[in-house]
């Protein structure tokens, strides 16, 4: 029988643990493993495991090596895909932000745009009951007068309607057709205003309906001029747009007086207002 070795600085306990390993060292005939060993070869396990197989070869590495650059040409792609996606969409705010401006303000400038909005909101509502609608055409006015092309639904001319604005604050002398001396007696509208209606229908080549209004309150005169269309060589197809009631509406309607300026009026005889079949006297 063995007798126990004692170590220097040892216990017991140590002692007896070391005895055990030693037989089952000398049972099995093994030494055992250093606990060192054991963690490198896990180490290494792990790096090795997601490692081609030795069999494989350099033909593994390759197809690895390929992989992972058809992974960055994806990705390069996917980027520059992104990129182009990105600045489209910025272009595309920036140009419905800025743009439709530029846009509005072009289709102005090259289409011509009918003068004096009151005046529209007066005569397009009138002419809309009958299926007519206004259509711009040059010249569409000027100082102190206003010109409206009229046409029908299927887009057939129905002639003019002129509208212009004189001043005349000392009073008129509304004209009568039978007699260029004598002064005929207006009607009274709403707001003071005194008109007097006119119609001209005897010449097939051109009807006309006519109205003049004068307000009492500052002698602001508007002048109501629609014409057939002419050469029609017919009184039904050269028939005015407007009738005489439908002409005072337009002609004594305060909107109509206010869509012209103060300082707007027209003087007869002038060249660039309308040639009415009745002028508005002018007081020298």
């Amino acid at each position: 029988m063995t007798a126990p070795r004692y170590r220097p600085g040892r216990s017991d306990a140590d002692l007896a643990v070391s005895d055990r390993a030693d037989d089952t060292s000398l049972h099995t005939g093994t030494r055992p493993e250093p606990i060192g060993t054991r963690r490198v070869g896990a180490l290494f396990e792990q790096v090795l495991q997601h490692e081609p197989a030795v069999e494989d070869g350099p033909a593994a590495v390759y197809r690895r090596v390929d992989r992972m650059r058809r992974r960055r040409v994806r990705t390069l792609l996917a980027t520059g895909v992104g990129l182009v996606l990105a600045i489209g969409a910025i272009g595309y705010g920036v140009t419905t932000v800025l743009l439709p401006r530029a846009a509005t303000l072009t289709a102005a400038d090259t289409t011509p745009a009918v003068p004096s909005e009151p005046v529209l909101a007066v005569l397009a509502p009138v002419l809309a009951e009958k299926g007519y609608r206004i259509v711009p055409r040059a010249p569409l006015g000027g100082t102190g007068w206003r010109q409206y092309l009229v046409v029908a639904g299927d887009g057939k001319p129905q002639g003019l309607v002129e509208i212009s604005a004189y001043a005349t604050p000392s009073g008129l002398c509304f004209p009568v057709l039978a007699d260029a001396k004598a002064c005929a007696r207006p009607q009274l509208a709403p707001g003071y205003v005194d008109y007097v209606r006119y119609s001209a229908d005897k010449d097939v080549d051109w009807q006309v309906t006519e109205v003049i209004a004068r307000r009492r309150a500052d002698g602001r005169t508007i002048a109501v001029l629609a014409t057939g269309e002419r050469g029609t060589g017919s009184a039904t197809a050269g028939r005015p747009p407007l009738t005489g009631l439908e002409a005072v509406r337009v002609a004594v309607d305060p909107r109509t007086a206010r869509a012209f300026a103060p300082q707007e009026r027209c003087a007869t005889p002038d060249a660039a207002c309308p040639a009415l079949k009745v002028p508005v006297p002018q007081k020298s």
